[in-house]
């Protein structure tokens, strides 16, 4: 393939007109940038959390960046049209002199001149004939009703006559469609495909690559060659492809011949049947009424990635991703721009020409150029994916699963880019399937589904440096496969993480779920956890799941909220309690310098409640840490009550201060003492000697005490700790961690900023916020 003849698009391009003559007239594809901001973009604050979409977008609009890879011809791209594409035209097949390939490497084509078929040519003999012969012969006939259709399908099909029926199809055009409807579509509709169907030598001229598994390879076709290959599935012409019998030639590819399709009706659930076939009808309708066709390229991807190039993921220092997570909204429509994923099977398409109508398979009804990448994508392996760019949507839907309807027409503004493909991306990946949800939590499992995100997510190679948009994805593998959407949310913001881009997420209406998510979220990035340290925690929460009887099985949120503050007691650093309150992140200010206060002396009256005033060493502090960690339970208190403490699992390190204060007690033996006024000096555990600004940063940013202070049972007292709780706290550097030799005692009077006393609080708390 030389240069002159099929060269490689620059996407730097901008002189390239998003116009198109779809449909027969010029239609100007471009939109309202303020129209689709708020269509695509906005989101309610009500179910939406995290950052603004608008920020995770790096400078682009909802578009998002031209999709990945470019379309250069090599040695693994094919590109089966001719470059460079031009805007109003549809795409010229190349090579310009047809090439057939008959072998394991490429689809065998139904008009190729190997593929031959079985005749009966006298009453005692057989023969063999081109096959492409007889689907001609079948399909120019007068087709009129789905009865005749349905004989069409079977003379070329004729080992099948017994073993198919087209109860669906039959069902569509006898019962659900009006006459008018159905009479229109046999005679306008149906020659259409027809003659898209035949065409199929002259517009795919060359052979057609697999995608086989441990291979790196991409096929761009313009969409008018697909619409011609779709067509061909309809009428049922592949050969070989019939058959997914263990052994059989295809048996590791997902069925594209529509036959599977046509049959199923008959039951309860072969509504959603209908309604995907309306989708199906719709497309060709489109496609067929237009007198140059569809004039965009789609490009089909398959990214493999060797087992040992992946990244140590429990080594890894980089920070988990931007996360916005929105209870409303669809992948689809305000993931626009974005890398968008389907919730795959591992035979690409899932039941899309079955029963199947969830996620995947809805979305290749509504977007059917899909579904020819069953032709010719084998099923994906562990650490493998398939990226999807350029794909058109044709049609509105309503509903999911059995409740799933056809909802009309759909037009798809999205513009192209340079090399003809409309800017979406979808990655296909495919999630484990577990018959027991608790094995998903086996380091096995959770090692193979964030690679097979990270797959999905990361860079493609040789395209080092260029723009990435966020991952648009949701509760991959959450519904049959039983997936744990708490779990899947962390594993893909690791994923995404590591590659480098923000993360959208959709829980499709679980407002709950969404608040759940964001709470961890909230508090991981608040106490600094990175891709590394989760992973590890992940990790150890996997062996206490293998060591701990199924009765007895800790939540994962609650174990991780646990584990990162039990890591911050031992390290004596200060603890970060994260406020869920605003939709959008707040940056963080920085506090201002403070200079050292050396004022502290030792008291030996102090008490469990008047800490302000007792001098500790970095040295002492640790001692009392280490002692709580080790014998907590065993702690002697001699005077009074021993305070209340809070569990391992509460959102506060008081039962670690708590311990500080029964060891004073012991020391001193003194008895509880009562604050005299406010004027008494307060407990600050400061970051680097730093003070707070009593004025910096907004109420949604601030962070709460993690000092819990048993008030005192005075009336004087219980009125100034009520006056403090009115007051705000000043913010607490998240990404700062505090060793134990810079908490100080302090009674400076420079700053007349006072800390709330922080009430008792439970996990829930966090992830449930009021």
């Amino acid at each position: 393939m030389s240069a002159e003849e099929n060269s490689p698009v620059n996407l730097n391009d901008t002189s390239l007109s998003n116009r198109s003559e779809y449909e027969g007239e010029p239609m100007d594809v471009s939109v309202n940038s303020d129209e689709m901001e708020t269509d695509a973009c906005a989101q309610s604050e009500e179910s939406s959390k995290g950052y603004p979409i608008t920020e995770l977008r790096s400078g682009y609009d909802c578009w998002g960046p031209p999709p990945l890879p470019p379309v250069q011809p090599s040695s693994s791209h094919t590109v089966l049209y001719k470059l460079p594409w031009r805007p109003g035209q549809s795409p010229k097949p190349y090579p310009t002199v047809p090439v057939d390939r008959w072998d394991q490497e490429h689809v065998r084509m139904p008009n190729s001149s190997e593929s031959l078929y079985p005749v009966q040519e006298t009453d005692e003999e057989k023969g063999l004939r081109l096959r492409w012969e007889l689907v001609q012969e079948a399909l120019l006939r007068s087709i009129l009703n789905s009865h005749q259709l349905e004989s069409a399908i079977l003379s070329y099909n004729s080992r099948y006559n017994e073993k198919w029926n087209f109860r669906a199809l039959h069902t569509l055009f006898d019962e659900v469609l009006e006459k008018e409807e159905a009479d229109v579509y046999f005679r306008d509709v149906l020659p259409g495909m027809v003659s898209l169907a035949l065409q199929l030598p002259e517009l795919v001229t060359g052979p057609l690559p697999l995608l086989r598994k441990h291979k790196c390879h991409t096929v761009s076709l313009s969409q008018l060659q697909i619409g011609s290959l779709l067509a061909n599935a309809f009428f049922c012409t592949f050969p070989r492809r019939n058959s997914t019998k263990r052994g059989s030639e295809y048996a590791a590819y997902p069925d594209i011949n529509f036959n599977r399709l046509f049959q199923c009706g008959g039951t309860s659930d072969s509504n959603s049947v209908l309604e995907k076939l309306k989708c199906i009808l719709n497309y060709f309708r489109r496609i067929c009424k237009s007198y140059l066709g569809p004039q965009g390229t789609v490009t089909f991807s398959r990214r493999y990635m060797s087992p040992g190039s992946f990244p140590n993921w429990g080594k890894s220092t980089k920070q988990l991703p931007k996360l916005h997570i929105t209870s409303s909204g669809f992948i689809e429509n305000e993931g626009s721009g974005m890398l968008q994923v389907d919730f795959a099977n591992k035979f690409i398409g899932g039941g899309v020409l079955g029963w199947g109508c969830v996620q995947e398979e809805i979305r290749f009804v509504v977007c059917p150029e899909l579904i020819v990448s069953r032709l010719f994508t084998e099923c994906l392996d562990n650490t493998e994916a398939l990226i999807i760019a350029g794909c058109e949507r044709f049609s509105a839907y309503t509903g999911y699963g059995h409740t799933f309807e056809w909802a009309g027409d759909y037009r798809d503004e999205t513009p192209f880019d340079p090399a003809g493909r409309r800017h979406c991306s979808i990655v296909a990946m495919d999630a484990l399937c577990f018959g027991n949800p608790s094995t998903q939590y086996n380091m096995q499992n959770l090692v193979r589904e964030v690679n097979k995100a990270y797959v999905g997510f990361c860079e493609p190679e040789g395209h080092e440096g260029s723009a990435l948009p966020p991952v648009a994805t949701g509760n991959w593998g959450c519904g049959a496969f039983r997936g744990d959407a708490q779990l899947k949310a962390l594993l893909q913001l690791i994923a995404a993480g590591e590659a480098g881009r923000a993360l959208v997420y959709f829980t499709f209406g679980d407002q709950t779920l969404c608040d759940r998510i964001y709470g961890m979220y909230k508090y991981l990035t608040d106490n600094s956890v990175n891709v590394g340290h989760l992973w590890n925690l992940l990790n150890q929460y996997s062996r206490k799941i293998l060591n701990t009887s199924s009765g007895n099985v800790p939540d994962l949120y609650e174990f991780l909220y646990s584990s990162v503050l039990e890591s911050f007691e031992k390290k004596g650093g200060c603890f970060s309690i994260p406020d869920i309150k605003p939709t959008v992140h707040m940056k963080r200010k920085e506090p201002p310098p403070k200079a050292e206060d050396n004022s502290c002396s030792h008291d030996a009256a102090a008490t469990s409640r008047d800490l302000a005033e007792a001098g500790l060493t970095a040295e002492d502090i640790d001692n009392l840490i280490e002692e709580f960690d080790s014998d907590a339970e065993q702690v002697e208190v001699t005077q009074g009550e021993e305070p209340e403490r809070n569990s391992s699992c509460q959102p506060a390190s008081s039962s670690c201060l708590s311990m500080i204060e029964e060891s004073l007690q012991k020391e001193h033996g003194t008895k509880k003492a009562q604050h005299q006024n406010a004027s008494k000096p307060k407990l600050l555990l400061s970051a680097s000697k730093k003070d707070f600004d009593s004025a910096d940063g907004s109420a949604d940013d601030r962070v709460k005490s993690n000092t819990h202070v048993k008030p005192s049972s005075d009336a004087s007292d219980r009125k100034e700790c009520n006056a403090e709780k009115e007051q705000k706290c000043a913010p607490t550097p998240a990404d700062q961690k505090v060793p134990v030799s810079d908490c100080q005692l302090s009674n400076s009077s420079k700053s007349s900023t006072k800390r709330n006393i922080a009430p008792k609080r439970k996990i829930s708390d966090y992830f449930n916020p009021a």
